[in-house]
């Protein structure tokens, strides 16, 4: 979980799109078997009244960006993947 509230209004989505591709091209040894992983990321840009209802706003993106066929964020105003 990450709270951000002094960013710039627009910078946490192509910072987190970078993560999530970032993470998509890496290739990860385990025990001598390369395995590769994605992340889906659920984010809450208009922030409401309540740490609660913010929480429950990206928690419900980020099951939308399961939903969807994961690897992807998922925010108030995008659904990049």
């Amino acid at each position: 979980m990450v709270l951000a509230d002094h960013a710039p209004g627009d910078s946490m989505e192509p910072a987190f799109e970078g993560l999530r591709k970032a993470i998509e091209s890496m290739d990860i040894d385990v025990c001598g078997h390369t395995i590769s992983v994605t992340v889906s990321i659920g984010m809450c840009k208009n922030i409401p009244d309540s740490l609660h209802e913010g929480l429950k706003s990206a928690d419900d993106h980020l099951y939308t960006a399961k939903r969807q066929g994961r690897n992807r964020l998922v925010s108030d105003t995008c659904r990049l993947d």
